[in-house]
C-alpha cells in the first residue's frame, strides 16, 4: 500500500530507486531514453519548469548511459 500513498515528488522518488529500475522492461527503458533525447521545452512552460521536468526524466532513468557532455 505504500506506493499508493505517494504523490508527485514522492512517487517520482520511489520510481527512480535503482532496485525498481532493474526490473523495468527493455522497451520501457528505451522509451525513457527516447524521452530524454527528444526533450523540448513547451511554449507556455517557464525555464525552471522545463528544467525540473528534464531532471525528472533523468531520475526515472538513471542508467541511461549518456555522457555528461551530451
Amino acid at each position: 500500500m505504500f506506493p499508493y500513498s505517494l504523490r508527485d515528488h514522492g512517487r517520482a522518488w520511489l520510481n527512480a530507486l535503482p532496485f525498481l529500475l532493474r526490473y523495468n522492461l527493455p522497451n520501457m527503458n528505451a522509451k525513457l531514453k527516447n524521452d530524454i533525447t527528444c526533450f523540448r521545452q513547451s511554449k507556455d512552460e517557464m525555464l525552471y519548469e522545463g528544467w525540473e521536468r528534464f531532471k525528472e526524466l533523468l531520475r526515472k532513468c538513471p542508467l541511461n548511459r549518456f555522457q555528461h557532455w551530451t
